[in-house]
């Protein structure tokens, strides 16, 4: 399946590109999964052994290997609950405009969807 994610800034539109790309049955779109926090924790959990990490620590207070351990954890959240025959996963996250070139960095393969007014 290949990724893709929408971002912009709020009230850009991206609550409707997300309803209207939803109804392709080929698309799988998740609302605000924030998949570089859960990717970043993964990756920590990963390297502490499973020792908690600290509490409100997201994708910016966590080193890039991290993140790009955690990577498959957090493309398995998006994957979670796709219906056969999907194409496409994805997450609609606003807040992510201004990390796109980390997002880029840790899903190099996804397409990001920038939603600007």
């Amino acid at each position: 399946m290949k990724g893709f994610f929408v971002v912009g800034a709020a009230r850009s539109g991206t609550t409707l590109i997300t309803r209207l790309l939803s109804a392709h049955p080929r698309i799988h779109l998740h609302h605000e999964r924030r998949v570089l926090e859960l990717a970043a924790i993964a990756g920590a959990l990963a390297r502490t052994g499973g020792r908690p990490v600290a509490e409100g620590a997201g994708a910016a207070t966590h080193s890039a290997k991290d993140l790009a351990s955690g990577t498959h954890f957090a493309r398995s959240v998006l994957q979670a609950g796709a219906p056969p025959g999907t194409e496409w996963f994805g997450d609609k996250y606003p807040p992510y405009a201004g990390q796109v070139a980390l997002l880029a960095a840790v899903f190099p393969e996804a397409r990001i969807l920038h939603i600007v007014r």
